[in-house]
């Protein structure tokens, strides 16, 4: 209760500012409950996870991704046309 209440008591003024006092409140509960899911903290954690590990390992990204990403369209069409 205690960590609810210090994120409750540090909503940016910008925020309340924007959306309401009230609302900015309520999207800081949203917030905090949100993270306080085990399975959705651990999800979370594997994703920042995965995003360090390529920023620091370029090369682990597997190449099948550099691939599709080879695919072109002709100028006025739709149709792609693959690179080989």
């Amino acid at each position: 209760i205690e960590a609810k209440e210090l994120v409750l008591n540090n909503i940016p003024e910008v925020l309340s500012n924007l959306v309401g006092q009230q609302n900015s409140r309520r999207g800081a509960v949203k917030v905090f409950e949100t993270l306080q899911d085990p399975r959705l903290n651990r999800q979370l954690f594997y994703e920042i996870l995965e995003v360090i590990i390529y920023e620091v390992c370029p090369e682990l990204k597997s190449p099948s991704v550099k691939e599709e990403s080879a695919v072109e369209l002709p100028r006025g069409t739709h149709t792609p046309v693959v690179n080989s």
